[in-house]
């Protein structure tokens, strides 16, 4: 008798996992992103190649609001300062901190121009969620609640989702929910190349609700540049008690930052291309680039890759002697390195980058310039004309290398992959997958650069690097996406 309600037990704690797990996994379908983990990742290997952002959490607002009760943290800075390397630092001290206490989550999302679905509220409510629900060995009565949706096969609401979201983050001793990237979320204004609808509204109303739970356990912290729209609602949140702002472009933290920029210009020195330079000319690099780059890690990361992959004293000299004066002037001067007989690809190649709104495929990419530029734009011509058959001549086609090699420094590839629930995620170390690595931008605000529309006021050439959707043609787009869609990753 006994044995026989063992094995029941047992196939009843069987079928309770697989439930659980089919719902967990109908979740990440919802989701729509990709994992938050990817951009994390991303953003430690360069913490710790560079050893940066350390001491942020020495700061006694920081050490407050870890034990605070219902705390809100906003921690910003200007463009390009490294932002996102320091929320993955604090990310990596939280999980450390409380690695052993499985009554304690740690909860994150990025927000990032290299993926649109992360600029989705209802795919940040979602994950969240998610990473709650996976920190618990049981299935909890809210997650339970969200399986009639998965029956019926419609998307739940978002005030459901809501619901799910409080209670999960009430199950727990403390939550440290982190939101990175707030600002690079589309807001009506801008020109990005999604909709006009107002992600970063939404975002920031979301931020408020969870503010009004008034959930003793919760502690957010948010990572951002002080946008017009973000500081606003962001200081009505700041009046609530145990709340902090961290200015990090001034004292004492603008010294950390420099010696930060300090050990990242140092880690780049060690390339080989640097072997011929002199320790002293080394220490000239960095004094001269740290005094230039008024706080941007992004502007320093340029200045490298513009010395190019033999560097001698005299390229050391004439890098130096002018250097540009802010990320503007820098992507001006890259640009203005083209040909002209380049200039019509590397458009090319930037409109697919900035417009595919995830992160494309190298071997995609090839297609999809070759494509283009086979292209004359005039779809009058073939009302229906047939997107299964490649209408262009493969004697064009050009090498993988002279993608980079168009835009040093502003172009990047990642090794990534598409996990078991169809998210694209960074390839794991010692994978032997075939290479085929993605292709983003180094910078977001390179991609606020090239579609804000400023360019279009410029009287030099630069103005034709100036981008949108629209001047990119609708129908062609959507054409050659039919067509790359069919291409294999």
């Amino acid at each position: 008798m006994f044995e026989l309600e063992r094995i029941a037990n047992a196939i009843s704690k069987a079928q309770m996992n697989e439930d659980r797990k089919r719902l967990l996994d109908w979740l990440r379908k919802e989701e729509k992103s990709i994992n938050p983990s990817t951009f994390r990742q991303e953003a430690s290997k360069k913490s710790i190649l560079a050893n940066t952002g350390g001491r942020i959490l020495e700061d006694p607002e920081f050490v407050q609001w870890q034990s605070a009760r219902n705390s809100f943290l906003w921690l910003h800075d200007k463009v390009g300062a490294g932002k996102s390397v320091l929320s993955a630092k604090i990310i990596d001290h939280l999980e450390e901190s409380h690695k052993a206490d499985s009554h304690t989550a740690v909860v994150y999302f990025y927000m990032t121009h290299k993926e649109e679905n992360t600029q989705d509220r209802v795919n940040l409510t979602i994950s969240l969620m998610l990473q709650l629900f996976s920190r618990r060995p049981d299935t909890p009565q809210a997650l339970l609640d969200l399986r009639r949706h998965q029956d019926t096969g419609l998307s739940p609401p978002i005030m459901e989702l809501d619901k799910a979201l409080a209670t999960a983050l009430r199950d727990f001793e403390n939550v440290y929910l982190i939101i990175d990237g707030l600002d690079e979320c589309p807001n009506a204004g801008d020109r990005r190349p999604r909709h006009s609808w107002d992600e970063r509204k939404a975002m920031l109303k979301f931020l408020t609700e969870v503010q009004a739970w008034n959930l003793s356990n919760v502690h957010i912290a948010i990572i951002s540049r002080p946008e017009p729209d973000i500081t606003g609602i962001l200081r009505l949140l700041l009046k609530e008690k145990s709340s902090f702002a961290i200015d990090l472009s001034t004292s004492p933290h603008a010294g950390q930052v420099k010696e930060d920029m300090l050990n990242f210009i140092e880690s780049e020195l060690q390339a080989t291309q640097f072997d011929s330079v002199s320790r002293e000319q080394k220490d000239v690099i960095k004094i001269a680039l740290v005094e230039n780059a008024n706080g941007m890690f992004q502007y320093i990361g340029l200045q490298m890759s513009s010395f190019g992959r033999v560097v001698t004293a005299n390229s050391v000299d004439k890098v130096l002697r002018n250097p540009p004066s802010d990320l503007d002037e820098t992507y001006d001067r890259a640009l203005h390195r083209l040909s002209e007989r380049d200039r019509p690809r590397a458009i090319c190649v930037l409109r697919w980058v900035v417009f595919s709104g995830a992160p494309l495929p190298r071997s995609k990419l090839l297609e999809a310039i070759l494509t283009d530029m086979a292209y004359d734009g005039d779809d009058a011509e073939n009302p229906n004309p047939d997107y299964s058959k490649p209408p262009f001549d493969e004697g064009d086609r050009f090498d993988a290398s002279h993608i980079k090699n168009l835009f040093p420094g502003l172009l990047e590839e990642q090794d990534w992959e598409i996990d078991e629930w169809g998210s694209m995620v960074l390839m794991s170390p010692g994978r032997t997958l075939r290479r085929d690595p993605v292709v983003v931008l180094t910078h977001f605000y390179l991609h606020e650069y090239l579609t804000s529309g400023r360019l279009r006021d410029r009287h030099d050439n630069i103005r034709d690097f100036a981008l949108d959707r629209s001047s990119s043609g609708s129908s062609k787009l959507s054409a050659l996406t039919c067509f790359i869609s069919e291409c294999a990753i």
